[in-house]
């Protein structure tokens, strides 16, 4: 009866630890009734009673962490993917506590490690020392813990199914060290490899926050430059109907042969219409109106004012080409490609003697779409790191966005990247390829 009764004292505490570190890292107001709150909570300590003394090892574990995601689901109202990301911190923060206990009964105590598993590991005392030790890291970490589970995560399969794999492996690591607790080298590879693990998947969350902020950036860029194309368009048919009621007083007048200076007056308004915003913006005019023209256009005169010196040759043959005939996916991932592009581009020129920046679009002889960015640089570069992860002509630690474009075109065979250096330019071609989109 007593192991009963401790049994479930012991998965209170762990529940109500779960449900705190939950309630600290999300952040978030509760939405649910106070009675739904508590039942919730009751039902899920009297399951994993029921986990804890029927089951043992790594079945356990996965079945305990299975009831903190319906929790987790239930109670913070977050996607399952979400949820499984917080559970496995979760556990990875209460493996490492129960690590420290029993390192600290075995080496510290000098205690047996049947002693430090079966008999301390078990008990009330054992469970508060670890939700105790859980609280303290939660709170020593819970800028970054916040940051890592707030991520946009919904969508991304990659790091859900790292997260089980490595969740399983590191339960499977932690039982095979309690087993044989004891300062070797066995125990080393095990702690060894459970770290590289939870490096690896921490560091692929930290890409993913990365790449997630950029996405955003060039989503509200692309949405931006959707609505000035749009009020350039507006602009453009306002100006033709005003040139043609010009054009119409013009007639009427020089047919009821009225004052000359009228209409000379009237041809002086027609020609001043003509700005010179409107003509650079009809450099990019074979472009398509789907925010990839705008994008360009704002891009270049954000070059022009800060002193570029800016070439623009944007080919008439691309007209209906096959960059007119990407989906809504291709076009925002062609977006994000170009606005990295440019951004460095402009950012290495700025920083150069020269100051040289060029855009240009062309079909190559398989009448697939071109668009070549080009700016000058300073400084030596290392040819064998050109197109690499992280590898950016604008310094250390500076190549953030070319990870999104590497991960964008590694998703996509719609677009091929083409880096080259010549006579003191960097060079970026992007393909659209001729593929049929089967999607």
């Amino acid at each position: 009866m007593w192991q009963i009764i401790s049994a479930f004292i012991c998965q209170t505490i762990t529940t109500l630890g779960c449900f705190l570190f939950g309630k600290i890292v999300i952040n978030e107001k509760i939405n649910i009734s106070k009675k739904k709150l508590l039942f919730s909570i009751l039902i899920a300590i009297l399951i994993n009673t029921c986990v804890y003394l029927n089951m043992v090892g790594t079945i356990k574990s996965l079945f305990m962490a299975i009831v903190n995601i319906i929790l987790y689901n239930y109670i913070f109202k977050i996607f399952y993917k979400k949820a499984i990301i917080l559970t496995f911190i979760y556990m990875i923060i209460i493996f490492v506590a129960e690590i420290i206990q029993i390192f600290s009964i075995t080496e510290i105590l000098e205690k047996s490690k049947d002693f430090g598993y079966s008999t301390y590991g078990n008990t009330i005392i054992s469970n508060i020392v670890s939700f105790a030790i859980l609280l303290i890291i939660t709170f020593f970490l819970k800028r970054i813990l916040k940051k890592v589970v707030n991520t946009r995560i919904e969508n991304n399969h990659e790091i859900i199914i790292f997260s089980i794999m490595i969740s399983i492996c590191v339960i499977l690591f932690f039982y095979t060290i309690l087993k044989e607790f004891e300062f070797n080298k066995e125990v080393l590879t095990y702690l060894g490899a459970i770290l590289i693990l939870v490096i690896v998947l921490f560091s692929l969350i930290k890409q993913t926050i990365e790449n997630n902020k950029l996405t955003e950036q060039y989503d509200k860029l692309l949405e931006f430059m959707k609505k000035y194309e749009q009020e350039a368009e507006s602009q453009r048919i306002l100006r033709h109907e005003t040139k043609n009621e010009f054009l119409t007083i013009k007639a009427k007048l020089y047919d009821k042969q009225k004052n000359k200076e009228v209409i000379e007056y009237i041809d002086e308004i027609l020609k001043d219409k003509i700005e010179l915003k409107q003509e650079e913006f009809a450099k990019f005019v074979y472009l398509p109106a789907n925010g990839i023209k705008g994008l360009c256009y704002f891009k270049t005169q954000e070059a022009k004012d800060k002193g570029l010196n800016t070439c623009i040759n944007i080919s008439k043959r691309i007209e209906n080409s096959n960059i007119y005939k990407l989906n809504i996916k291709e076009q925002r991932d062609l977006g994000k490609i170009l606005g990295v592009f440019l951004d460095n581009a402009i950012e290495a020129s700025l920083n150069s003697k020269a100051k040289e920046f060029g855009l240009e679009a062309y079909l190559n002889i398989k009448k697939e779409c071109e668009i070549i960015i080009s700016n000058s640089y300073d400084g030596e570069l290392d040819t064998d790191k050109i197109g690499k992860e992280k590898f950016s002509t604008k310094g250390k630690n500076r190549g953030h966005g070319l990870l999104l474009v590497n991960h964008l075109v590694s998703k996509n065979d719609k677009f091929t990247i083409n880096t080259k250096i010549t006579n003191g330019l960097y060079i970026q071609t992007l393909t659209i390829r001729n593929i049929e989109n089967n999607k």
